[in-house]
């Protein structure tokens, strides 16, 4: 692929092809350098150059860039960061609210296209009440505040009754979601997935809920994310 494909933007890409010019010039090799970069699927990721001179070949100056994909490393670097800020939040009593809905804009922030909701279970044991979703609309929090969990009661509500995680890839054609299709359709939700929140005694004390806007199955990393929000909440 060629340089523009690479690279992110093409701000980056002149900076890159500026560093190769020094590197002629110098005739050492220069690095490490960082980049952001696109995959061959069109992901984005983070890059690790060094960029090494070798002979020219008729006139034509030549390089060697040794690359190494250090998103991964990123990631990890900025969930630690991230988990800590919300813990401090936790010790030092901040309101709950604040820190359910950091919580989610963490998440979000680590899975672009990412829409995450807090659902906390009344004391009754079966009505979910609104924690957090600062990305969903307004509307569709206050529609779903107050639902009654059990099977077939969207994501949330049968996540609850199965104590387990629900993953409905598209509300559309999902049974789960048969009730309340209408209502995500009309706030554009095509796929939700939740996990319920266990408290210490082993009781459910809410969900965890990953919405997103076209049909979606979660992948490994967010499947971590969410694990990582859960523990968390």
């Amino acid at each position: 692929r060629t340089l523009d494909q690479l690279i992110h933007t093409p701000e980056e890409a002149r900076a890159f092809v500026d560093l190769l010019r020094e590197v002629q010039v110098a005739g050492v090799p220069h690095g490490p350098v960082e980049y952001d970069f696109r995959r061959k699927d069109g992901s984005p990721g983070v890059c690790l150059s060094t960029v090494f001179p070798i002979p020219a070949e008729a006139g034509q100056p030549r390089f060697v860039c040794m690359d190494v994909d250090i998103s991964a490393r990123r990631q990890a670097d900025r969930l630690v960061v991230g988990q800590h800020s919300i813990l401090e939040l936790i010790a030092m009593g901040t309101p709950i609210t604040t820190v359910l809905e950091q919580i989610t804009r963490f998440i979000e922030l680590n899975a672009p296209g990412l829409l995450s909701s807090v659902l906390l279970l009344d004391e009754d044991g079966v009505t979910l009440r609104h924690g957090a979703a600062p990305s969903l609309p307004e509307s569709y929090n206050r529609a779903i505040d107050g639902v009654r969990a059990g099977e077939g009661v969207g994501s949330c509500g049968t996540a609850v009754v199965r104590r387990e995680p629900v993953i409905v890839e598209d509300v559309l054609t999902d049974p789960l979601w048969a009730d309340y299709r209408v209502l995500a359709q009309a706030h554009g939700l095509r796929a939700c997935w939740s996990t319920p929140v266990f408290a210490a005694s082993g009781g459910v004390m809410g969900t965890f809920a990953c919405y997103h806007r076209t049909p979606h199955r979660p992948n490994r990393d967010e499947l971590r994310l969410v694990e990582l929000a859960v523990s968390l909440v």
